[in-house]
């Protein structure tokens, strides 16, 4: 379940207009986010994400996401997933793992910023990444 969550919140990335309006979340699901913070229920961090670290990139097609996780002194490559399909029902992304069902809640979208939810009231991770 954790590598899944870990996916998940590594691989969401949002496109859209204007930070100061209200984006169509079905049209505004394309581009190339970067992992900016990811905290538990906590507060805790979840995923650590350090000033000058390599960067966890995600890049969404209209219907699928692709994760890639850089390392080492010169943030070479060392992860890319495959392709992941998604489907949208209003704010939340519903994903097929194999038998597993997961899903994120959408809890801000704007042209810079992206804030996601997974997992339930009692235990849940919130990303926010930042439009590239």
């Amino acid at each position: 379940m954790k590598k899944i969550t870990l996916f998940l919140l590594t691989c969401l990335i949002v496109a859209c207009s204007s930070d100061n309006s209200t984006p169509n979340i079905e049209t505004g699901l394309a581009g190339v986010w970067l992992l900016v913070s990811s905290i538990d229920e906590d507060g805790e961090e979840y995923i650590p994400v350090d000033e000058g670290a390599c960067p966890h990139e995600t890049i969404i097609s209209e219907t699928s996401i692709i994760g890639k996780t850089y390392y080492g002194t010169n943030c070479e490559l060392s992860v890319e997933s495959d392709p992941l399909s998604y489907t949208l029902n209003g704010d939340t992304m519903n994903f097929e793992l194999g038998s597993e069902k997961e899903s994120l809640k959408i809890l801000e979208l704007t042209a810079t910023t992206l804030k996601i939810k997974e997992g339930d009231d009692s235990f849940y991770q919130i990303g926010t990444y930042s439009r590239q």
